[in-house]
């Protein structure tokens, strides 16, 4: 039932059927994780992250996303980090959480540490276009245009096949032309402020 209320959107009703079931079965990770994404609707961060953390606990794999999703929203940055570079050592997370933890680094001021892990990711992976992104973004923020417009680049070219299958109904397929746009405009815009200056 809290299920269905939530998938409804009425998380103050849904909200003592969740609380039931984790009373019902405490080692259900399921049923922590939705009560904590219920107090997370409800604007009940502290028990949110109790719940969460209990998920978490049960079930380390599949609950790590819901915890970064709540320290994200509250711009807990040295939390994220905290939680996700020893999971990151090992590579079991999923590619969201490994750019929240680059997001984090970045956010606390290591740069440093933000471009040398989203190094690593490529080197993993050399066609995450997200990550060719982020780290373009993070050396143009460090003053490295060069090094940056190289990864700009990459990333047009890595999701050139993308733009065929864009569709407007898919708001994945949406941001990559609008993150393309802006960063096509972006390397004109330097390609002329080059040729200005040249002469």
């Amino acid at each position: 039932m809290a299920e269905s209320l939530e998938d409804l959107e009425l998380p103050e009703r849904a909200l003592p059927y969740a609380r039931r079931a984790v009373e019902m079965a405490p080692q259900d990770a399921d049923a922590h994780a939705r009560l904590g994404r219920l107090y997370q609707a409800l604007g009940q961060a502290e028990a949110a992250e109790a719940s969460l953390r209990r998920a978490l606990e049960l079930n380390q794999r599949w609950y790590l996303s819901d915890l970064t999703g709540l320290y994200a929203a509250q711009g807990r940055h040295e939390d994220l980090v905290a939680l996700l570079e020893p999971a990151a050592e090992g590579w079991t997370l999923q590619e969201p959480s490994l750019l929240l933890l680059a997001d984090a680094y970045g956010a606390l001021g290591r740069f440093s540490d933000q471009i040398s892990f989203l190094r690593s990711l490529l080197e993993r992976d050399e066609d995450n276009y997200n990550a060719q992104l982020a780290l373009g973004r993070a050396l143009e923020a460090q003053g490295e245009s060069r090094d940056a417009r190289r990864y700009f680049e990459q990333f047009l070219e890595t999701t050139a096949p993308l733009t065929s299958k864009a569709d407007s109904s898919c708001d994945c397929y949406c941001e990559v032309l609008s993150t393309r746009a802006e960063i096509e405009a972006k390397l004109a815009g330097a390609d002329e402020a080059t040729r200005n200056g040249g002469n």
